[in-house]
């Protein structure tokens, strides 16, 4: 019942991607346009597991630096990591408006380093950025 009455006065969301059922071969793709390689994925995963269990906080600190060099190099996401091929790399990530212009600051910053996409909804109360790998835009951005 509880659920139910929250409906009522919850904002709705709006559409900014099209639904998982809606989703083709094409928008399901992930990475830089090539396949990634399963012993570099194997490598970052040995390196982040090294990370985990060492119990030396600079070592930890050079084992995931390194990891995340070679995710950026190749342009790996982490879900990628974690689930072996996601079907949609897109997340949404919700900014209240405490300090929202400062979050949507820095995960816009962190997102372009990362080679990812973002979009911004800034009519609502909150910010709201949707974040994901431009694998399809890259090679027109090296260009410009």
């Amino acid at each position: 019942m509880l659920v139910l009455g929250c409906s009522t006065w919850l904002l709705p969301l709006d559409k900014l991607l099209p639904p998982p059922a809606q989703w083709t071969a094409q928008s399901a793709a992930t990475g830089p346009g090539r396949a990634t390689d399963s012993k570099m994925l194997g490598r970052i995963r040995g390196l982040l597991a090294k990370a985990e269990s060492t119990q030396f906080p600079a070592e930890a600190e050079a084992l995931s630096a390194k990891a995340q060099d070679l995710m950026t190099r190749y342009a790996i996401d982490s879900a990628l990591l974690d689930t072996g091929n996601p079907r949609n790399p897109y997340r949404r990530c919700r900014h209240s408006t405490h300090h929202g212009e400062q979050s949507v600051l820095q995960s816009q910053t962190s997102s372009a380093a990362q080679r990812m996409s973002r979009k911004r909804r800034q009519d609502t109360v909150e910010k709201e950025v949707l974040a994901g790998h431009r694998h399809r835009h890259a090679r027109r951005s090296r260009s410009v």
